[in-house]
């Protein structure tokens, strides 16, 4: 009977980590609809649960929005602005929203930014510049 615990147990292990694996490795590529996306998110984040510890709110947020392509950018900074609680679920739908408005509008949000010791000579002040396209 201990055989058959052992033999389990490592089939379990090996699931979590397989779990774990997809959702790290999981990048939304540019132009692919959020639902999709985040569903296939939430079904690593299922699996990844269910084979083990629980994941709080927080945490599967910032997995989350580890996994989201460039074009969520500009959400990203208003999330982390605003820090306002909320579910995977919630996410989602704001992510949705936040799709829909910007789909099709050409709006395209870009940072230019200097780091130290890469901006002109010595010395030279350090710049900031912003663009938003629409």
């Amino acid at each position: 009977m201990e055989n058959l615990d052992e033999m389990f147990g490592e089939q379990t292990i090996q699931a979590k980590i397989d779990a774990i694996k997809g959702l790290m490795n999981c990048k939304q590529n540019v132009g692919t609809p959020i639902k999709e996306h985040m569903m296939k998110i939430m079904a690593y984040l299922s699996e990844a649960q269910a084979k083990g510890p629980k994941i709080d709110a927080a945490t599967q947020l910032v997995m989350v929005f580890q996994t989201l392509s460039k074009d969520f950018d500009l959400f990203q900074a208003s999330y982390n602005l605003n820090r306002k609680e909320m579910s995977i679920m919630e996410l989602m739908k704001e992510l949705q929203a936040f799709e829909n408005i910007f789909k099709g509008s050409g709006f395209k949000a870009e940072a230019n930014v200097a780091e130290p010791g890469h901006v002109g000579k010595i010395g030279s002040d350090i710049r900031v510049t912003a663009q938003l396209k629409f």
